[in-house]
């Protein structure tokens, strides 16, 4: 009988595959639900050596048991969003922050696959990108769909480090898939030795204060953050552990079409400065940087 379960579930698992293939999403996968003992132990281990990052939960265990917050839960399914869309030579905003809002994006696909479930299946689903509780690239490695790399970013056998996560909280048995523990990052050390603020140390870890991609999105710095930021030339983001990668090396463009559809990839400061806060909501509102406001992104300009 449980055989005859797990085939059933298994079924299913293809059937939410298959559908996400639709709607051009290439790489799906299955998370267990469980406590993540390893995350633990890495966030632990981060928050001794650097501190926590403003932005993320502080609340350790809601992000190592998806239980403390979906009690109901029993698999996460979990979505690649790739975002490469090509090179622009005189950008000076971060690759993610090119494309339309991958929060959106994402979130719109990710209901569909809710709905698509929902018409199989009796079954409680909750979707989120990048604003969840739980650790999305831990989820992802969980859901074998990349490997880590030197700068904690995830590797993806296609995309390489250029993608979005978005998952699903779900009250069905799926059957989880396994870790790519046959893939492991090369370690040539170029997006350590490429760091502008030096952030990488080597252990697959990073002092994400000296990280000018998370520098470029506080509204106050350190006179250290600002000189670090005087070493390079993004106002918001930062691409260059990435961009050194070997693993980046002749990656395909997305084929997600909403992300060609709008792109911006340069902001100049006496446009900024010429608009009223409002202008700028109105003007930006669909790119990932707007949230911010344009204050935090004009102190970029001035260090």
């Amino acid at each position: 009988m449980l055989g005859i379960a797990f085939l059933c579930y298994e079924t299913m698992k293809e059937k939410i595959k298959n559908y996400a293939k639709e709607l051009n999403i290439e790489f799906t996968g299955i998370a267990p639900v469980e406590r993540y003992i390893e995350l633990e132990a890495r966030i632990n281990t981060r928050k001794a050596k650097y501190g926590l990052s403003e932005f993320e939960e502080k609340n350790i265990e809601k992000r190592v048991d998806p239980t403390a917050t979906f009690p109901w839960a029993k698999s996460i399914i979990v979505c690649l969003f790739p975002y490469y869309t090509g090179e622009d030579s005189n950008a000076n905003i971060s690759r993610y922050a090119r494309v339309p809002d991958y929060h959106s994006v994402a979130k719109a696909k990710l209901e569909k696959i809710c709905e698509f479930i929902k018409g199989h299946k009796q079954a409680k689903c909750e979707c989120f990108s990048d604003v969840g509780v739980l650790h999305d690239r831990y989820l992802a490695y969980l859901a074998g769909l990349g490997f880590w790399g030197m700068n904690t970013c995830l590797i993806n056998e296609k995309y390489g480090t250029y993608f979005f996560i978005g998952y699903i909280v779900t009250d069905l048995e799926l059957l989880s898939d396994k870790p790519m523990d046959n893939h492991q990052c090369m370690k040539c050390g170029k997006c350590i030795d490429n760091c502008p603020g030096r952030a990488i140390d080597g252990d697959f870890d990073i002092d994400v204060n000296k990280c000018v991609s998370y520098i470029t999105q506080l509204k106050e710095l350190t006179e250290e953050q600002k000189g670090i930021l005087k070493k390079q030339d993004m106002v918001y983001g930062c691409d260059r552990c990435q961009e050194v990668c070997p693993y980046n090396e002749n990656v395909p463009q997305t084929p997600i079409a909403e992300f060609h559809e709008k792109r911006h990839t340069k902001l100049e400061k006496e446009e900024l400065l010429s608009m009223s806060n409002r202008e700028f909501k109105n003007k930006y509102a669909d790119f990932p940087f707007s949230w911010r406001g344009k204050g935090t992104i004009l102190k970029n300009f001035d260090n």
